[in-house]
């Protein structure tokens, strides 16, 4: 009965894996970044991930100097990761990423940021981010950007706003 059992388990460990864990051996984290470089995204760092739904939201930092930041959109499918978009810019930047039926970033990283309080989007606060930039050894400068999620592509004029002090 016990021999039985061991057979059955190491039948089930063999074949019963699935074929993206046996081909990769990857983590979760190894397998973005290989999708970012086979969509030759240039990013310089990796700010954050963010989990909505079955999407993966990627802020990274471009790889130029400046205030550039982009947003990636992957679906994680029965397939694997997919990518499904991706936008950038340089500060002053809004990026809204995203379509209906699936969750939608607003990214908004204005040039100077002293005087902003808090950015709504859709009458929400966003969440106020910042990081370090290490523009060369030695030198690093803090910089915010504001992020929100919805399901609705937001319409900047109207649906975003920004409250300064």
């Amino acid at each position: 009965m016990i021999k039985g059992f061991f057979v059955v388990c190491i039948v089930f460990a063999l074949f019963g894996c699935s074929e993206e864990t046996l081909e990769t051996g990857l983590t979760l984290e190894q397998r973005v970044i290989n999708l970012l470089e086979e969509n030759d995204i240039n990013y310089k760092d990796i700010i954050e991930y963010d989990l909505k739904d079955n999407y993966i939201f990627v802020i990274y930092q471009l790889n130029e100097i400046g205030n550039a930041l982009g947003v990636a959109s992957i679906e994680n499918t029965t397939d694997g990761l997919e990518l499904r978009h991706n936008a950038d810019g340089s500060s002053p930047v809004t990026l809204i990423v995203g379509e209906e039926d699936a969750p939608i970033v607003t990214l908004y990283q204005p040039r100077e940021t002293s005087n902003i309080k808090e950015v709504n989007v859709f009458g929400k606060t966003a969440r106020k981010v910042l990081y370090h930039d290490n523009l060369m050894e030695g030198v690093t400068i803090e910089k915010t950007y504001w992020i929100a999620y919805s399901y609705i592509i937001p319409d900047f004029f109207e649906d975003i706003e920004i409250i300064e002090e």
